[in-house]
């Protein structure tokens, strides 16, 4: 797999087992691999998958069963969507909505490509 240099590996593979579970690669209440499994799949070392699998386990998207692994858990993409949501709307529309206002884009022009799209 080919990661960018912009960020950190680790925070790219948080992003996208994210993205993984949400597509349903990754279902909700399934075992995922081990962290060894993983890295070798992903040709990363084996501490990058660990530190992107704690990320995960801190949002409570990932969960411990002592001797089992690691499992998704059942409430997993609604966790991840309202945590991108919060993203979006923190971070990025605000930036979008200052674009918009400095290129003189009006309200009228964008909701007309949103509802297109």
């Amino acid at each position: 797999m080919q990661f960018n240099s912009e960020k950190p590996i680790y925070q790219q593979l948080f992003e996208l087992i994210q993205l993984d579970i949400l597509d349903g690669k990754w279902p909700e209440g399934g075992r995922v691999p081990s962290v060894r499994e993983l890295a070798g799949i992903l040709e990363v070392n084996p501490g990058t998958v660990m530190r992107a699998y704690e990320q995960l386990q801190e949002e409570l998207i990932l969960f411990n069963q002592r001797g089992r692994g690691l499992f998704v858990a059942e409430n997993a993409k609604e966790l991840i969507l309202k945590n991108q949501q919060q993203e979006m709307i923190q971070k990025e529309i605000p930036q979008f909505v200052k674009k918009m206002k400095q290129l003189q884009i009006s309200l009228e022009d964008f909701v007309t490509v949103f509802n297109k799209s």
